[in-house]
């Protein structure tokens, strides 16, 4: 049966414009932007770095991060089972003027931290041209 809470859950798990969770059911992440670069860290528990794929294109990060299901032991009579065993979520953030080459993730203690370095946005040439 489909409950009120159901469906409250359902809407409250929507995702804003740029792929944001407003709500809890997505990997929470702390985006950063500083003078020189961009800082990333995302809580990614019970995930190795096999199932973590990360690029980069047009400007935009894209984390997908894939954990499979543990199997289950009948001999487990949870009363409520809340932990997520299994999940496939894809979280993006806009990084303007980062240095693809720089871009470095690790993975430690369940958290993924991303450092991408800002390059100087070039400056056009303002030419003046003598009318002859």
């Amino acid at each position: 049966m489909y409950n009120l809470n159901n469906i409250y859950n359902d809407l409250y798990d929507l995702y804003d414009f740029f792929g944001n969770s407003v709500s809890g059911n997505t990997l929470p992440a702390d985006f950063e932007e500083t003078d020189d670069a961009y800082l990333l860290t995302m809580d990614v528990p019970g995930v190795t770095k096999e199932n973590i794929n990360v690029d980069y294109t047009d400007n935009i990060l894209t984390v997908h991060v894939k954990k499979e299901e543990s199997e289950k032991s009948d001999s487990n009579k949870y009363l409520r089972h809340e932990v997520a065993s299994s999940y496939d979520y894809t979280r993006s953030f806009e990084m303007k003027n980062a240095d693809s080459t720089s871009i470095r993730a690790k993975l430690e203690n369940g958290v993924l931290a991303i450092v991408a370095a800002k390059v100087k946005p070039v400056e056009p040439e303002k030419k003046y041209i003598v009318i002859e």
